[in-house]
């Protein structure tokens, strides 16, 4: 079973590049990183697109609120 790391986010861009960066420097070579951007006005998808396939983006098309935005990672797992 491989871990699984969740980043919630709702414009904080550079904190999202900052987790990632952290995520990376971790000894984890079987990763998966589930990043929900909580409709935020910036582009996250684009900071996560620059990654490898451990790393994937999903977009709500309104704010739902950082619950949801947890609960939508956990059912992408």
């Amino acid at each position: 079973m491989k871990p699984i790391v969740v980043i919630p986010t709702y414009n904080r861009a550079q904190m999202v590049c900052d987790c990632v960066r952290s995520v990376l420097a971790t000894n984890y070579p079987e990763l998966e990183v589930i990043v929900v951007d909580d409709c935020s006005t910036g582009n996250c998808q684009e900071i996560v697109a620059r990654y490898d396939g451990r790393f994937r983006c999903i977009r709500h098309d309104r704010n739902k609120g950082a619950f949801q935005a947890r609960l939508t990672a956990i059912r992408s797992a």
